[in-house]
């Protein structure tokens, strides 16, 4: 099972870094590797729903339910963020992918504001 508090805690450690973006990217993985074990740490998802794990003023972590035929229009934060997908097609806007990477990394998506 992973620990919600370390993974936290390890995420605020890493956006404090110099290279915040890239030290956040490197925790991630960590995370996701197993999506059975961050399902049962965050619980198995129910309904849709932003499960918010960390917000401050700097950093926002959450655990996202996204459930079929759920949209939201694209938009911009002017911000980095990093999404790890632990199940589930990945389906992307076209407007929303402007600037993320193409490499086929399934649960790692950088999005570039």
């Amino acid at each position: 099972m992973i620990d919600i508090e370390q993974f936290v805690a390890d995420c605020v450690a890493a956006k404090k870094e110099d290279r915040a973006q890239e030290a956040v990217k490197q925790v991630l993985p960590r995370a996701v590797h197993d999506p059975r074990a961050m399902l049962a740490a965050v619980g198995e998802p129910s309904k849709a729903e932003l499960n918010v794990l960390l917000r401050s003023e700097t950093l926002t972590i959450f655990a996202a339910t996204w459930t079929p035929n759920m949209n939201l229009m694209p938009h911009n934060h002017k911000m980095w963020a990093l999404i790890g997908l632990l199940h589930g097609p990945r389906r992307q806007h076209p407007v929303a992918a402007l600037g993320a990477r193409r490499d086929g990394v399934r649960r790692q998506l950088p999005v570039r504001g």
